[in-house]
């Protein structure tokens, strides 16, 4: 009886262990079904995308025509980036560029640049050159190291610093000598085809150009000077291109993906649950078709935004709410095949404005100079930009003129920034790292008190 109780007893479990393998092998069946499913439709995207033009090999990166060796930077580079230098006090030159620095600060950052003279020298030689090619190994993928960027922005830092305190201690010339090295390190980095070396540029374009405003402010009423600045605006080049920026992401999806079929121990991405199920040259062909899906549309987009930067970032923010729609489930999961879109694609939306931010930068500092130089043949600032010749700049955000006024005996010169909203010359952010309301280039520059 007993045995006859534990049976029937044992009858439900067996029923429900049953109906699970049976609903399991289901799950199991549509997952790996989807995956075949996308996989099947990698050859159609991938000739679309070359009809599109996107760049889907190693191959596709490199230039058209090779650097020759007396023209390339980037042994220069090396041999300074690589050489074993103690950590310089990187706070103490950012106060220095920011003219909040202690005297004692500035003592500090003058002995650092006695100590890195011989570094500084072979970054002004390698500056002066035209191109920079790392000879860079893109088939290795997400495995590429790009450790040259880090110290690069650091010594872009140490040059602004450089440069700040050439200006206050009189020599102009030699400050706008060292933005000039300044900024053309920073194209040099954007020679890279890929999207950190872009931001990596412009985030030395900004260090460059905070070092740049201050030596025209000191210098207004030197027409001399004020003739030099607009030669060295000219170090910084044309605005960087996005398109080409992105060209080596795709070319890191696609290896990424290979690792996933090759079973590579560096893979970056841990084949998922769901992904498990199926066999991995058919999950590496699925992550790829997403991929390459992706990027195709992205690069559409870059083409309908042209040269605007605020047209490219409404292309690629429909590209985004468009990818992130397919992309979420139900339970806020992410639906198989997206898992590697979701793990290497890039936060690019904001790149748009961050270009944005960039060719603000420049227009606000030929502005700067055109007013000043303005002054100087009429002994006294416009009342309007429509003074100035050529017609007044346009504000990248907005697309219409930058904002001018004067005050006192001076002047506010701002664009909107990346809120598109007009807050009167304001550049204070509500709280610590939002962007600032406005771009603003003051004159006279009041730089903040600093301490004793």
């Amino acid at each position: 009886m007993r045995i006859r109780n534990l049976f029937l007893i044992g009858l439900p479990f067996a029923a429900l262990t049953i109906a699970g393998i049976v609903v399991t092998s289901v799950w199991v069946y549509r997952r790996v079904s989807l995956y075949q499913r996308v996989a099947a439709t990698l050859p159609a995207e991938l000739k679309a995308a070359r009809q599109e033009g996107v760049p889907l090999t190693p191959a596709d990166l490199k230039r058209p025509y090779p650097v020759p060796a007396a023209d390339n930077a980037a042994p220069l580079y090396l041999s300074v980036l690589d050489a074993p230098v103690p950590a310089p006090d990187d706070e103490a030159a950012a106060r220095v560029l920011s003219s909040r620095a202690t005297e004692a600060e500035k003592t500090a950052v003058r002995t650092l640049l006695v100590r890195l003279a011989p570094q500084i020298a072979t970054l002004e030689r390698a500056a002066a050159l035209p191109h920079c090619d790392f000879h860079r190994n893109w088939a290795l993928g997400p495995d590429l190291l790009l450790k040259e960027y880090a110290p690069m922005r650091r010594y872009a830092r140490i040059l602004g610093a450089k440069a700040v305190l050439e200006s206050e201690a009189g020599r102009p010339e030699e400050a706008l000598r060292t933005i000039r090295v300044g900024a053309r390190m920073g194209r040099h980095v954007g020679e890279d085809p890929i999207l950190i070396a872009f931001l990596v540029r412009l985030a030395i374009e900004a260090i460059m150009d905070r070092a740049f405003r201050g030596v025209i402010s000191r210098n207004a009423d030197r027409p001399d000077i004020l003739a030099l600045a607009r030669q060295t605006d000219v170090a910084f080049g044309p605005p960087p291109d996005l398109r080409y920026a992105m060209s080596g992401e795709v070319v890191m999806c696609r290896t990424a993906a290979e690792q996933i079929r090759q079973n590579a121990v560096g893979s970056p991405v841990t084949v998922t649950e769901s992904a498990s199920m199926a066999p991995r040259n058919m999950a590496g062909n699925a992550f790829e078709a997403r991929s390459i899906s992706f990027w195709r549309r992205t690069f559409a987009a870059l083409k309908r935004g042209g040269d605007d930067p605020m047209a490219t970032l409404a292309a690629l923010t429909a590209v985004d709410a468009q990818e992130g729609a397919a992309e979420a489930a139900p339970r806020g999961k992410e639906r198989p095949t997206y898992e590697l879109n979701a793990i290497l694609s890039p936060f690019f939306t904001t790149s748009p404005e961050k270009l944005a931010g960039a060719i603000a930068q420049r227009r606000l500092r030929a502005t700067m100079i055109a007013v000043l130089e303005y002054r100087a043949r009429n002994r006294r600032l416009p009342d309007t930009l429509l003074s100035l010749q050529p017609a007044p700049e346009i504000d990248p955000f907005v697309r219409k003129p930058l904002h001018y006024r004067r005050e006192g005996a001076g002047f506010v010169l701002y664009s909107v920034g990346e809120n598109l909203k007009d807050d009167r010359g304001n550049d204070k952010p509500v709280k610590k790292g939002d962007p600032k309301p406005d771009m603003v280039v003051r004159f006279p520059d009041s730089p903040p008190t600093a301490p004793k």
